[in-house]
């Protein structure tokens, strides 16, 4: 090895690597240990003791790992090491000694585990690094697909500048690569670089690298940067700048004042409310012994002590309290102590009774002192959102259990009933807090407003309703050293002075002293965006700015200059962790929306090629708050891809970004993964994202489905302009909803042309984006509705005359699929009245063409076969072929199926008993709606699909198939019956009812489900 003095040229721009050994306490550290092994290794006096002997055998060359061996023969052992699990072929300081003798020589060995993506690569690349020569600079240059490499050749960079920006360019890389960004990013960091880079090439006349570098450094986009006067003043001179020293807020310790909670039940607006809704069953049964004879049938790990508690409260005389203090979860050999006056203690709880459902229920089988002694009591996480608040039937207007809980116990507990059941972003949450008045509830509200999107505008609503209650109860927190408690107080004080409300924030500072009075003051009169935390975020080292599309500001359009796009992130790092800092509000002011989305989206693609870290996750969080349709579908695949590598967390906060982006196409790629089958996890949390949005806009998930298909930009007539100044295109859909383009004359193009040299360079380009982004919503939108218009086919679905009108003829994606497809009006009792088309200029027509006017009242559908009569669907058949309409799916010529007499008694269906198919046929039924079902073992032995709100159908199979696998699809599968079976059981206290049979289905329902198992691949008996 070379020695490890350097000697420094006379411009350090010019240093080159010199074979030198570099040195930092960690690789000191290191190869200390790899000494010391390398002294054990030579010095085993006991080669049974050392296990050498075992060594020397594995080793296929029959030789000790020695400094003095070849360097194939020690990388061979450590190999074979490491093959045969001896912690000595993957230890560090092994691997450090073979770079420690051998140096250059060593290095394709430290390659290869590179290639081999170990876990101790990050090591490997230190110690490469650490090996000051051209060869090992080299290989790094070969593996800047690996984050860590590119911040090893980063650090190269300030030890050998333009050697290290030579060795990028010799790549030739093109934009987005690797290499590529790290010369845009060590260029921006550095810009004293660029000039003796540029000589340099120049002189050693290397026109190749310096076409790459001049390529490289063109900025994408052609903007005209914004001068210091067009920018807000937070860029102007940020807050954060040189020079200038952070607001600061005096922190004070301070007793809250609080008042008495209130409810203004005269405020209410949901209904008739009844503290104690009584129980109606028809049997005269009480729910209590109903429940537990219910329970006891069903399969949990508790189902022992279920059946000695039932014995235990006939001997014990528990009555309904006693039995509904063990269904609230008490252990059972409390509940005579405590019905006898003891006190209740969370010890009581037995661990874990979430299979009794919905327990709050039975609350009203105690007196109001033991009902509120056990809600005080339970232990974090008994109570469920799921659990509700009604006896038997709920007989009230109200349908809210969190109203009904308050009614029956008052303002004084407020505390903890809101607890019990906490406020969330539906109408039935504004409802409630519309009518409490409490201290501790806008505290409650401030934190989660800001954190929480989906509680941010019943927060919202809520605090500016209450601004004396706000300002009371929020000053002691805006007023804490504590940031976390400060951030949210401060932010909805500011809050309550844009909106007016300043005298009230004062006169409630007055109440609390002078001090506190003149440090409000002081803090009204502080621009929020100027209060800092005590330490400032860092850009991630891995950013590459240069590479960022280019922030646009309101009104002219001009961009934010390249050298303040530094300080433009600042907000986005300072809102991280839900924190809003005030000074992003003052961006997204001052910059337009699309602008701002489009930088969130790449800084997420920079993100998730540099792995991802932690420290840098502000930029995932943001996504959901800032982002728009392009950071929605760039969310999509990876939300695929973190669940298909388990990694569940980052996959479910991922559908949460698209349910915070909200839009259209976010909505639509939501629903999506609540159709797609293989991770039923994903439909869950999917779905239940879904219901909120639904719930918080008043509408089901089907019309939330209705209301956000995207219109893809298109107009009134459907179509795109698409304007390159002299030149105009127009976009728009075909039928079968394929994007095409036509010029200026109606042609139809095979594409956009490219921008001429006589188009706009500006109007050409923004065209040109957004035919690109047409295109990519209308695959979207193509492939969802047309399962979405089958589906409510088959379910029936029923739309008022002006909601179709709405939100299918006038649609302007929408009503050129509605166009193929045969609609129906029915009556008040649902019996077919007529049936129609769309028609080319949006009227509707009959069989003949003839106008068809709908009658009034009628309510629109897609009518299955079975509902149209058979000359009805003849005639429709012959128009649409007269029309040349192809169907985006089968309905006029869709093929029916019937049960045969002896079948429709059954609730099986001997038929398909004993036939056999592959896999792959089995995993298409998915796709037609049926739900894998995991058994013992996690294997998947049948499927099920619901066939109406009460039944489903099972098709049971074996031997199955793993569910951590892919499924084998060319594996046979023997088909051992297909049932049908209840999704409900029978009322509480009720008689068990009866076996279901397939004559209790709707014809169409029977149809759809022998359809699917008839269109299968059987295999013959």
């Amino acid at each position: 090895m070379a020695s490890s003095r350097k000697t420094k040229p006379a411009n350090p721009l010019h240093a080159r690597p010199d074979g030198s050994r570099l040195r930092s306490a960690w690789l000191t550290k290191t190869f200390a240990a790899a000494e010391a092994a390398a002294a054990a290794v030579r010095e085993r006096p006991d080669p049974n003791t050392y296990h050498g002997a075992t060594l020397l055998r594995l080793n296929p060359q029959g030789t000790a790992f020695l400094p003095g061996n070849t360097v194939e023969d020690n990388a061979a052992f450590l190999e074979q090491m490491a093959n045969w699990g001896w912690p000595g072929g993957t230890s560090l300081p092994a691997w450090a000694c073979l770079l420690d003798w051998h140096g250059d020589a060593a290095l394709p060995w430290l390659e290869k585990r590179l290639d081999m993506r170990l876990k101790s690569n990050p090591d490997t690349i230190r110690l490469i690094a650490s090996l000051a020569s051209p060869a090992a600079q080299d290989a790094l240059l070969r593996h800047l697909d690996l984050p860590e490499v590119r911040a090893a050749v980063a650090e190269s960079a300030v030890r050998w500048p333009l050697y290290t920006l030579r060795g990028l360019l010799a790549l030739d890389p093109r934009r987005g690569q690797p290499a590529a960004d790290l010369v845009q990013r060590l260029l921006f960091q550095h810009p004293d670089w660029l000039a003796a880079l540029e000589a340099q090439l120049e002189t050693d006349g290397d026109d190749a690298q310096a076409k790459t570098l001049a390529r490289l450094l063109t900025a994408v986009e052609q903007v005209t940067e914004a001068s210091a006067d067009e920018l807000p003043a937070m860029l102007r001179q940020p807050p954060w700048g040189k020079g200038t020293s952070a607001a600061q807020v005096p922190a004070l310790d301070i007793t809250p004042l609080r008042e008495p909670a209130r409810i203004d039940w005269s405020r209410w607006q949901g209904g008739t409310v009844e503290a104690r809704p009584r129980e109606i069953y028809g049997n005269g049964r009480i729910s209590v012994e109903a429940d537990m004879e219910k329970h006891i049938g069903l399969p949990n790990s508790q189902h022992e002590d279920l059946v000695t508690a039932r014995a235990q409260a006939d001997a014990e005389n528990w009555g309904t309290a006693g039995r509904a203090l063990y269904l609230l979860g008490i252990r059972r050999e409390r509940v005579t102590t405590l019905l006898a006056g003891d006190t209740l203690r969370p010890a009581d709880f037995r661990p874990s009774v979430d299979w009794l459902g919905n327990k709050l229920n039975h609350l009203g089988y105690l007196d109001d002192p033991l009902a509120l002694a056990l809600l005080g009591a339970a232990p974090t996480g008994h109570w469920s959102q799921d659990h509700t608040y009604i006896w038997g039937t709920d007989v009230d207007e109200a349908r809210n259990h969190a109203a009904r809980l308050l009614k029956r116990f008052g303002a004084e507990h407020v505390d903890l009933l809101l607890t019990i059941r906490p406020p969330d972003g539906s109408e039935n949450s504004r409802r409630l807090l519309d009518i409490v008045d409490w201290d501790g509830l806008a505290l409650w509200l401030s934190e989660r407003g800001m954190r929480l999107r989906t509680m941010r505008a019943n927060a919202v609503h809520w605090l500016l309703r209450h601004p004396d209650t706000t300002a009371r109860a929020l000053i002691p927190e805006a007023l804490s050293p504590d940031p976390k408690r400060h951030a949210h107080a401060r932010f909805h004080l500011y809050l309550l002075a844009r909106h007016g409300h300043s005298p009230a924030i004062r006169a409630q500072a007055v109440r609390y002293g002078q001090a506190v009075q003149d440090t409000v003051e002081h803090l009204l009169n502080t621009p929020p965006e100027n209060l800092l935390p005590a330490q400032l975020p860092k850009l991630p080292a891995w950013l590459n700015i240069p590479r960022l599309p280019r922030l646009r500001l309101v009104g002219s359009d001009h961009a934010v200059p390249l050298s303040h796009m530094a300080d433009a992130l600042m907000p986005l790092m300072l809102s991280k962790g839900g924190a809003a800092y005030a000074g992003l509000d003052v961006l997204q002011a001052a910059v337009t929306p699309d602008s701002l989305a489009r930088v969130l989206l790449d800084l997420f693609e920079q993100w998730v090629d540099n792995d991802m870290p932690a420290k840098d996750r502000w930029i995932f969080e943001l996504q959901g708050r800032l982002g728009d349709d392009g950071n929605a579908r760039a969310l999509a695949p990876r939300i695929r891809e973190w669940r298909s590598h388990l990694d569940r967390v980052r996959t479910y906060e991922g559908l949460e970004m698209l349910a915070q982006i909200g839009s259209d196409a976010s909505l639509m790629l939501l629903t999506a993964f609540t159709e797609q089958k293989r991770y039923t996890d994903l439909q869950t949390h999917a779905a239940r994202a879904l219901r909120r949005i639904a719930d918080e806009r008043g509408l089901s998930i089907d019309e939330l489905a209705d209301r956000t298909v995207p219109t893809l930009g298109l107009d009134e007539r459907a179509r795109l302009l698409l304007d390159f100044g002299p030149r105009q295109f127009t976009a728009s859909l075909d039928a079968q909803l394929q994007p095409q383009v036509h010029d200026a004359e109606g042609a139809r193009l095979k594409d956009l042309p490219k921008p001429g040299a006589k188009d706009s360079a500006t109007l050409a380009k923004a065209a040109s984006a957004d035919w690109r982004e047409f295109k990519k919503n209308a695959k979207l939108v193509a492939s969802t509705q047309t399962t979405r218009l089958e589906n409510a086919m088959c379910a029936q679905r029923r739309w008022l005359a002006a909601d179709f009108m709405a939100l299918f003829v006038q649609h302007p994606v929408l009503r050129t699929l509605c166009q193929r497809l045969v609609w129906a009006a029915f009556d008040a009792q649902g019996q077919l009245a007529g049936s129609f088309r769309v028609s080319e200029d949006l009227s509707l027509i009959d069989t003949n063409s003839d106008a068809y006017a709908l009658p009034n009242g009628a309510r629109v559908g897609l009518p299955h076969p079975l509902e149209l009569p058979e000359g009805q669907r003849n005639r429709w058949g012959a128009h649409l072929a007269d029309f040349e309409l192809t169907q985006p799916f089968e309905q006029v010529a869709r093929a029916t199926h019937a049960l045969a007499e002896d079948e429709a008694s059954l609730n099986a269906l001997p038929r398909y008993a004993g036939r056999k198919l592959s896999t792959g046929s089995l995993v298409g039924l998915e796709a037609r709606g049926w739900k894998r079902e995991v058994g013992d073992g996690g294997t998947i032995y049948s499927l099920h699909k619901a066939l109406d709100a009460t039944h489903q159908a099972a098709l049971h199979f074996e031997p199955g198939w793993f569910v951590g696998a892919a499924a084998p699809t060319d594996e046979q599968q023997h088909i051992t019956g297909v049932h049908l079976s209840r999704t409900t059981s029978a009322p509480a206290g009720g008689k068990p009812l009866p076996p279901p049979a397939w004559r209790d289905l709707p014809a169409i329902a029977i149809s759809e489900m022998l359809r699917d198992l008839e269109r299968l691949a059987w295999h013959q008996h």
